[in-house]
């Protein structure tokens, strides 16, 4: 996917052309390096889809890549490869440069941020974001994260593809794996309409 050049961007930081929602990732990992840019290759496809099933559940059209802000809880790159890890450690993310940094880049936000995985919620509760926008959180929509996800939005359960006899092949395989990511995108969405229904905690509402 090419990203327009005209905004802000790096390999950790996208920002929209909408103030209205961000979106936290842990970290840039190999793709985002080739690519140049947050939320590459599978991630990428897995937070558009994200995108429009929110956006059909809020009624709302501009819930797209190219109107949020997408950035990391660590912004240098980490793959195993390259550093001997896949994120960096939670003292690195909370140190107060750090959090200062994430803070610089979600300020403009107005509405909604949403946390993906254990290191960017961990981030949430000290951010002051000028704007007070309401923090929701989800598993990291990423490979990884989405296989832990073993039942659907109504509580059926997901088989993984390859346990499938699929009669097809390869491509019936790839079809129900498409459709195995999109029930357990779905999953996210329904969570994050379900934090957005809950009332605001008291450490958002003073933020």
């Amino acid at each position: 996917m090419e990203i327009s050049p005209d905004r802000e961007r790096s390999v950790h930081l996208q920002v929209g052309r909408l103030n209205r929602v961000g979106v936290v990732f842990s970290c840039p990992g190999r793709h985002e390096e080739a690519a140049g840019y947050p939320a590459a290759r599978a991630t990428g496809r897995n937070l558009e889809l994200l995108l429009a099933l929110l956006g059909e559940a809020l009624g709302r059209d501009d819930l797209t890549r190219e109107n949020i802000t997408i950035t990391n809880a660590w912004p240098e790159v980490e793959y195993r490869e390259r550093t001997g890890r896949t994120e960096a450690g939670v003292r690195e993310v909370l140190a107060p440069e750090n959090v200062e940094r994430l803070k610089r880049e979600l300020d403009e936000v107005v509405e909604l941020v949403i946390f993906c995985g254990g290191r960017a919620k961990a981030l949430a509760p000290l951010l002051r974001l000028r704007h007070r926008p309401r923090m929701v959180f989800i598993k990291h929509p990423g490979l990884r994260g989405l296989s832990t996800i073993r039942s659907d939005a109504d509580g059926h359960p997901i088989a993984a593809a390859g346990a499938v006899a699929c009669a097809g092949g390869g491509a019936e395989r790839r079809a129900r794996q498409g459709e195995n990511t999109r029930r357990r995108v779905a999953v996210l969405v329904a969570s994050i309409c379900q934090q957005l229904r809950d009332p605001q905690p008291d450490d958002q509402a003073g933020a």
